[in-house]
């Protein structure tokens, strides 16, 4: 009887270090951005043809021509509780990643495919969507000039209080550094999460983070690489009106203040709310 509890006890104790272990384990990559990423770790698409699959040793390839460099992004939030940060990281750009796709596609007979980037319209759409992951499984869709737009880091900003008592961020136009949308694979300054799509702001203040989609990169046991992809179909240019109740357009007096304003269950769906699009121009054309 004695010697059975003692063995339980034994059986307990390894049992318990063995998941202190792991767990120190788990916690230790997860501080020093070790992971294990599963190959092929990203897909690129046009439309529903597989254009071509990524190993990581390939995306790492395309950011050592790129110059292995690491860019800054500063990062603003606009959300519950109003944010600013900055993150470094590194990693192959968007830009390079979809030009090698077409370039060195697995079908190289598809005679559908753009020859490349420049090939590909300023209003066709390119998705980015998220490896199967419950917490971060979205996507996010720019048109090709969206999402290549000159965008900036800002590298000398402080963050305040602006009048309503919400986050503000001020900074210096002169000092901000042109930074490209990249899918980064190693992260500083800001938190180990690589596989996230980064990238800059036009204005100080201009809402980008969270990131636009994050777990872009296939690792450990997920079932599918992450996404990228172009679609032969041009934007929308908007969606058509389908309330009225919180105003349809009209011309507003130059100098005139405009406020947008919900109610904090505008978004919660189980509440009844919805989202909203406003689409509105400051130079007369048509919003876009």
């Amino acid at each position: 009887m004695t010697y059975e509890k003692s063995k339980s006890r034994t059986i307990w104790v390894i049992v318990a270090c063995a998941a202190l272990l792991l767990f120190g384990t788990m916690a230790a990559d997860r501080a020093y951005g070790a992971v294990s990423y599963v190959d092929p770790v990203l897909d690129v698409y046009y439309d529903d043809t597989l254009v071509r699959q990524f190993t990581m040793e390939e995306l790492n390839a395309i950011a050592s021509a790129e110059g292995d460099k690491t860019y800054t992004y500063s990062r603003f939030n606009t959300n519950s509780t109003p944010t600013a940060d900055r993150i470094s990281a590194k990693g192959p750009t968007i830009e390079g990643i979809v030009n090698e796709a077409l370039s060195d596609p697995a079908d190289p007979q598809n005679a559908q495919l753009p020859a490349d980037l420049d090939a590909v319209g300023s209003d066709q759409t390119i998705e980015l969507k998220a490896s199967s992951r419950s917490a971060n499984a979205y996507s996010a869709v720019f048109t090709k000039t969206q999402l290549f737009e000159t965008r900036y880091y800002y590298p000398n900003w402080e963050q305040e209080k602006d009048r309503t008592g919400h986050a503000a961020m001020q900074a210096s136009y002169e000092d901000r550094e042109e930074v490209p949308p990249i899918i980064s694979t190693e992260e500083t300054d800001g938190g180990n999460n690589p596989g996230r799509s980064l990238y800059g702001q036009l204005v100080p203040n201009e809402q980008n983070a969270p990131d636009c989609v994050q777990g872009m990169l296939r690792i450990n046991s997920l079932a599918n690489p992450g996404r990228i992809t172009i679609s032969s179909r041009t934007a929308q240019k908007w969606n058509p009106v389908q309330t009225t109740d919180v105003g349809t357009g009209g011309d507003v007096l130059t100098g005139t203040e405009i406020s947008f304003d919900r109610s904090a269950n505008t978004f919660n769906k189980s509440k009844g709310g919805s989202r909203f699009w406003i689409y509105y121009t400051l130079d007369g054309t048509d919003p876009t």
